[in-house]
């Protein structure tokens, strides 16, 4: 008996998923929109009972290119569809899921499906030329003994050995051995190069991965998510592979990345290539956490360096900080494409429980290098260079300089600064040797406004030197810092709407752009053609009690105790010397007697000149400890071969 036996094919679009999508090639302007859960129903009849209600979602890719007159050359493709759907009781090709994850090759030669539930959920990729000439596809199958591998899950490519033109296939096997796996083999014939498998069991290594070169060597790195990486429970890492040039087994493990170790986190969920988004010659990485947050969702961005990645992220935004806030952002991230032409690639970033997508758009990265110019930068202390208010100073211009560089249209800046005078000595509580002219003060505000980008703007400050200004520092130097905030600070002065100027720029740094900029003012000295003194002071103190014995002390026989101090520079000028006289706290200081300034001997013997000349001024002061003090400065300088 024969009977006529006929296949019957349905085509189910609804909960298809066509929403994952790759835009690879900028070359080419290819699009892959995959939906993996399309389903094409075979033997809806069939009288196997567990299989007669079974859905076949074998997955469906659209493929197109961007043309000038919008999309063109649409192309649809069943990675599944050809071939055994069932082979026994096995669902051979049924449950294919083609497309869960895709990718181009770098110049958009080839376009890569993920197809996980192929061949009772081992797995595989499949690949086709995007020219589609080929009805053919070249099919990588992983040689395995276990099913339920899941190959394919996560898809990438890359060029890791072999000459330039080469490129070769990454596939994700998240269940592998319980492990998961990710291999680098060849597009065209399965050859595998490498095999990498994750550390701890059931982490679903391989879920994501990101191939890009990321130290600028011209191989391809690997990043690997984990999602499920548990310490706690379910935080994620992220491995990162860096390319060695080896021929055998070129990826080595160089980092490991977990964004912030939140609790159920899922951080590695998603990864990608966001393009050099500081222009540094390094591309970056943007990897999600959808769930950190409560499920808010989170995405972090990495920089790229010579050694991988800069582990400390640049940015993170959180799903809960946007308004309205979201859930599971980060589920799905993209990037390297510049949608509003400012020359900085954006970001785009899915949040399905939220049913939407969001693009940020990439501010302009500028460099600002400031510093600090002083004329003169030595002065004489004992020389007045100007006259203020009819008082003799000496002077010192400031001007506080600041230049640009970046790629980026051109913006106006308010550049935001500080100056500080004798910083040291102030914030130790001791009066400051030089004052700003125009406030009198040691530190002051400053804004230069309308900056042009690329031009040098400059700011003068006059700083005088006190006439009497103290001696006791714990420096003969002037140290004047200049404080400047631009990443935080930086705004456009065009009073248009934004769209007419575009985003502001920010520094290229992690502490908004702040830089601590030093100058010093160097004390001319008479200090030998070395620069350096020389000093030789010696000390000689006797305590004079009137009315007493010289090793006895009556009580009321005097209220005065004298202390004769006799000091000696026997070299060169000695800079910043104090005398202190610790002396019992229920004793007050009275004053200071200077007998005579002398020049010793030693300068005739020696043929250099002598000034005797000492300033001496005491000062009582309280000392740490609470102890009591006469501080006594002796000139500063105080001068060579004075007695």
């Amino acid at each position: 008996e024969m009977r006529l036996c006929q296949e019957e094919q349905i085509s189910k679009i609804t909960n298809g998923w066509v929403c994952p999508f790759q835009l690879k090639s900028k070359d080419e302007g290819l699009i892959s929109a995959c939906g993996h859960r399309y389903a094409n129903d075979y033997f809806i009849g069939r009288e196997t009972d567990f299989a007669k209600n079974d859905r076949y979602p074998i997955g469906v890719c659209y493929n197109f290119r961007i043309g000038i007159l919008g999309l063109i050359d649409l192309e649809k493709t069943f990675p599944c569809l050809d071939g055994d759907q069932w082979r026994g009781n096995t669902r051979w090709l049924s449950w294919c899921q083609a497309g869960l994850d895709s990718a181009f090759t770098n110049k958009g030669e080839m376009a890569l499906y993920g197809a996980p539930g192929a061949y009772n959920s081992t797995g595989t990729v499949v690949s086709y030329s995007t020219s589609f000439e080929y009805p053919e596809p070249e099919v990588f199958t992983d040689e395995t003994e276990y099913e339920t591998d899941y190959t394919g899950y996560a898809v990438s490519s890359g060029h890791f050995v072999g000459p330039a033109r080469d490129v070769q296939g990454v596939a994700g096997a998240p269940r592998a051995k319980e492990l998961g796996k990710v291999t680098i083999y060849d597009i065209s014939n399965s050859t595998v190069y490498q095999e990498i498998y994750g550390e701890p069991m059931t982490t679903y290594f391989g879920s994501a991965i990101a191939s890009v070169d990321l130290n600028n060597d011209g191989l391809s790195d690997l990043l690997v998510g984990a999602p499920l990486y548990s310490n706690n429970q379910d935080e994620g890492k992220v491995y990162v592979y860096l390319n060695t040039g080896s021929q055998d087994e070129p990826l080595k493990l160089a980092q490991e990345i977990q964004g912030s170790k939140a609790f159920r986190a899922r951080f590695g969920t998603s990864i990608t290539y966001c393009g050099d988004l500081n222009k540094d010659k390094f591309n970056d990485v943007i990897i999600g956490a959808p769930y950190e947050d409560d499920g808010a969702g989170a995405i972090y961005i990495y920089l790229g360096a010579a050694d991988g990645v800069d582990t400390t992220y640049s940015q993170r935004i959180s799903g809960a900080s946007l308004d309205p806030p979201v859930k599971t952002f980060g589920i799905s991230v993209h990037g390297g494409k510049d949608m509003d032409l400012n020359l900085y690639p954006d970001i785009v970033v899915g949040a399905y429980e939220s049913d939407t997508a969001f693009l940020f758009k990439a501010k302009p990265i500028i460099e600002i290098l400031a510093w600090l110019e002083l004329s003169p930068d030595s002065v004489d202390p004992d020389l007045t260079t100007c006259s203020l208010n009819g008082e003799d100073y000496v002077c010192v211009e400031v001007t506080a300089c600041f230049q640009f560089s970046g790629v980026s249209p051109t913006f106006d800046l308010d550049i935001v600064f500080s100056i500080d005078v004798d910083e040291e000595n102030t914030e130790a509580g001791i009066e400051s040797r030089f004052l700003l002219t125009e406030s009198k003060l040691t530190h002051v505000d400053e804004s230069v406004q309308s900056i042009s980008f690329e031009i040098s703007p400059l700011d003068s400050q006059m700083i005088s030197r006190q006439s009497q200004g103290p001696p006791h520092t714990s420096s003969n130097e002037t140290h004047l810092r200049c404080l400047q905030v631009s990443s935080c600070d930086l705004r456009p002065r065009r009073r248009a709407p934004p769209i007419s100027w575009g985003l502001p720029p920010v520094s290229n740094s992690y502490d908004c752009g702040a830089q601590y900029v030093t100058e010093e003012v160097i004390f001319v000295q008479n200090c030998g053609s070395d620069g350096i003194c020389q000093t030789d002071i010696e000390l000689n103190v006797e305590a004079e009690l009137p009315g007493n014995k010289q090793d006895e002390l009556i009580l009321g026989a005097s209220p005065t105790l004298y202390i004769n101090a006799k000091i000696d520079n026997n070299g060169e000028e000695a800079h910043q010397a104090i005398l202190k006289v610790y002396h019992p706290s229920d004793m007050g200081y009275e004053g200071v007697e200077i007998e005579a300034v002398t020049c010793l001997p030693l300068a005739d013997q020696r043929g250099d000149t002598c000034t005797a000349e000492i300033v001496a001024n005491c000062l009582p002061q309280i000392g740490q400890d609470a102890s009591a003090i006469v501080e006594c400065s002796l000139g500063n300088p105080m001068n060579a071969y004075n007695s």
